[in-house]
């Protein structure tokens, strides 16, 4: 069974894979943003909205986050790689929430760390191995 793909202009840019039938994103593609903020996220689409597994590229400063979406944000298990750090755990809405590790900018060590909405919480960092 052959997987049909289409090109169309979608939300200040252009998006190219699957469609449903009313001829929105859904199922897989890549949305390319050229307008504003310059992004590309290529993965899993559900009713226009990212949802699934995907990776998102911000290509004016190379932030790179893949893992799990919901509603077009970070929502689950994934990796953030930006360019003061890495950090691994799971994403609530769109920023780490929860147990995770983070590596700095050095990436000579790995940290512990126990994020809360998006901020490190009250519990100290550990050195979980140096690199």
């Amino acid at each position: 069974m052959k997987i049909e793909t289409h090109s169309i202009a979608w939300k200040g840019g252009t998006y190219v894979g699957q469609l449903n039938h009313e001829n929105i994103p859904h199922g897989v593609g890549i949305h390319k943003i050229t307008t504003g903020n310059l992004l590309v996220y290529k993965g899993s689409f559900v009713s226009g909205k990212y949802h699934g597994r995907g990776t998102l590229t911000t290509l004016k400063d190379g932030t790179v986050f893949t893992g799990e979406f919901r509603d077009n944000m970070p929502n689950g298990e994934g990796t953030l790689d930006m360019t003061t750090s890495v950090t691994r755990g799971t994403f609530v809405q769109g920023v780490p929430h929860g147990p995770g590790t983070m590596t700095h900018p050095d990436r000579h060590e790995v940290y512990e760390v126990e994020f809360v909405q998006g901020d490190l919480g009250e519990k100290e960092p550990i050195v979980k191995r140096r690199c």
